[in-house]
């Protein structure tokens, strides 16, 4: 439609889910732009990974050596893409706890993100930033957000109100 109306698109960045179809769709079609994924949908993905080896009460227990090492590893996609390797094979296996399920999480990120061979390059899902514009849908990122602000599936009406309020006055600047 836009070679119809006489335009160029000029895409520099596109952001996509972790499906490989679509990503490589965006790679042949567009051969010199840059392809980012949303880290969103790769904390849904290393979240699902970690509740299906039974690891969410360990997760949880931030005071655990296993609670800290998976927070830990959700820290990978702000770094630059040369150092998560040396990140993951010197300073997260020097603090792995001992624990089978653990080996198979490090394993999964090993075979799907970390290695050279990996299906999702460190490159797609790792960046040195901070930014917010690393999602798909500004929705799910808000209501990822929110929904990290309770402890509780159903808080308390003022704890409820007093998050609330914290977000209006994060907008207003």
């Amino acid at each position: 439609q836009v070679e119809k109306c006489n335009k160029k698109l000029a895409l520099r960045t596109v952001f996509a889910d972790f499906e490989e179809a679509i990503q490589q769709a965006v790679t042949v079609v567009w051969t010199n732009v840059s392809l980012k994924c949303c880290r969103f949908h790769l904390g849904q993905s290393w979240w699902r990974k970690i509740q299906a080896l039974g690891l969410t009460s360990l997760y949880k227990d931030k005071e655990s050596n296993v609670g800290k090492y998976l927070t830990y590893c959700f820290g990978m996609p702000f770094l630059n893409p040369e150092d998560v390797g040396d990140c993951f094979l010197e300073a997260l296996s020097s603090i792995q706890p001992q624990n089978y399920r653990i080996v198979k999480f490090a394993d999964y990120l090993v075979d799907n993100y970390v290695s050279g061979s990996a299906k999702f390059p460190l490159e797609i899902w790792t960046e040195m930033s901070s930014s917010l514009q690393r999602t798909t849908n500004a929705c799910e990122s808000f209501h990822s957000r929110f929904n990290s602000s309770f402890y509780f599936a159903h808080p308390h009406i003022f704890q409820f109100l007093t998050v609330l309020i914290d977000f209006q006055s994060e907008t207003y600047v």
